[in-house]
């Protein structure tokens, strides 16, 4: 038997149900098939039932005793500490990501294996709490889940995990040269967890101004700023010169303008021309549109007002 099958088992014997076939592929494409030639009733009749199982006979009770026997504050503390995090795992990254790439309905997945009970399992087993033979069997077992999972009646289809996924020191998807998921048929590319055109990646030596205020999410524009550094990106986008001074240490501060509006917040974008100090190397961050000295912007970046900011201590 397979691991993931040991997983299933267990879980269908939970909830009082048979374990049929359980069919398992790497190809998102093959797994959206599959969901299409099945029935969304079915589906929803199995997964209802395990969940069923999983929130009346284990998290209800089980949340029920820590409650009662933990601080409510010492509750707060492990959620956060213990829960919150693990909700921002490479699990459930990789599983929107996917979803969303091969256009796969997220209610069409089951709710038992997934991410999220990783996340309780670690919540859980940061309390010196005991628990039962049984839930302790399936978090066990949890290490061997699939990425996602469809029911079809006692039938189990399983999408697995991809052999090639790769993150940054954070845990978030990203690769700076290539694709972040490779698939038989497909790859994804993401820049610290977002999903990106690969072209910002293969061809970012091409991106053009017009390719910069044609993206019309606000969070890819950011991505694409990072991926092609401040100083091309203020160069395509055509900026002038709004003011300059010299600090007490003999460095040029300029702000910067677009002459055309953002096309998403239609406002102009500033930029400052920022020197570290301990480099020398020079930086452009977007600033608000409120600034309007060169001081007062770079001042902005390290978080002071104008009259607050001292170069001799930048750090």
């Amino acid at each position: 038997m397979k691991p993931a099958e040991h997983l299933f088992d267990h879980l269908f014997e939970l909830a009082g149900l048979s374990l049929g076939e359980l069919h398992e592929t790497q190809d998102p494409e093959e797994f959206k098939k599959w969901i299409g030639q099945s029935s969304a009733s079915s589906h929803a009749l199995t997964n209802s039932k395990l969940s069923k199982c999983m929130l009346q006979g284990f998290a209800r009770p089980l949340m029920r005793e820590l409650r009662q026997t933990f601080e409510k504050s010492t509750m707060e503390e492990h959620r956060l500490a213990h829960w919150i995090p693990m909700q921002r795992h490479v699990d459930f990254q990789l599983l929107n990501t996917t979803l969303e790439a091969f256009e796969i309905p997220p209610t069409l997945i089951a709710s038992h294996p997934h991410p999220s009970d990783l996340a309780w399992r670690n919540f859980i087993r940061s309390f010196d709490h005991p628990i039962s033979q049984d839930l302790d069997r399936y978090f066990e077992l949890l290490d061997h889940a699939p990425l996602a999972t469809f029911y079809s009646g006692d039938q189990v289809f399983s999408l697995i995990w991809p052999e090639h996924v790769f993150v940054n020191e954070l845990g978030f998807l990203h690769h700076a040269e290539h694709a972040a998921l490779r698939y038989p048929d497909r790859e994804i590319f993401a820049w610290n967890g977002l999903s990106i055109p690969a072209r910002y990646i293969t061809e970012r030596d091409k991106i053009t101004r017009e390719d910069i205020l044609e993206e019309g999410n606000a969070e890819r524009r950011r991505a694409l700023l990072e991926i092609l550094g401040h100083r091309r990106f203020a160069e395509l986008l055509d900026v002038q010169v709004i003011d300059q001074s010299i600090d007490r240490q003999g460095r040029l501060q300029t702000l910067y303008k677009t002459h055309e509006p953002d096309s998403i917040t239609k406002e102009y974008i500033f930029f400052a021309e920022v020197v570290c100090p301990s480099t020398e190397r020079h930086y452009f961050l977007c600033v608000p549109p409120t600034m309007r000295t060169a001081q007062e912007a770079v001042a902005w970046t390290f978080g002071m007002s104008e009259q607050e900011y001292d170069p001799n201590t930048e750090t």
